[in-house]
């Protein structure tokens, strides 16, 4: 029977079958390189957006963690091979680039 794979699983997979050296099994201990000020500023466009925020930033941020271990090593990988827009919190990239933050339309009707 095959399994579904998640999208973490995903990223993995192709991160390998690009010849990139992704472990099968990401050790959680390895930590992530999005730092807990980035994350905040990720809660905070959130917020701004009017997103519902169930939890303290300072209680998810372990499982934040937790969860993208799972992928932004692959993430970041494939990224950097396909040249893929520098867009905030998406990893290095081989020529220095800005980030691009994202464009929001005003509040409101959306334009015609």
């Amino acid at each position: 029977m095959v399994m579904p794979l998640g999208g973490f699983q995903c990223f993995g997979r192709i991160a390998r079958a690009m010849g990139c050296d992704i472990p099968m099994e990401p050790d959680p201990k390895a930590g992530i390189t999005l730092t807990y000020q980035e994350f905040l500023e990720g809660v905070a466009v959130m917020r701004e957006v009017g997103f519902p925020i169930e939890r303290d930033p300072a209680q998810a941020w372990p499982d934040f963690v937790g969860w993208r271990v799972n992928y932004e090593r692959a993430a970041y990988t494939v990224a950097a091979a396909v040249y893929a827009a520098p867009a905030l919190w998406s990893g290095p990239r081989r020529h220095h680039t800005t980030p691009i933050p994202p464009i929001r339309p005003p509040l409101g009707r959306p334009p015609q």
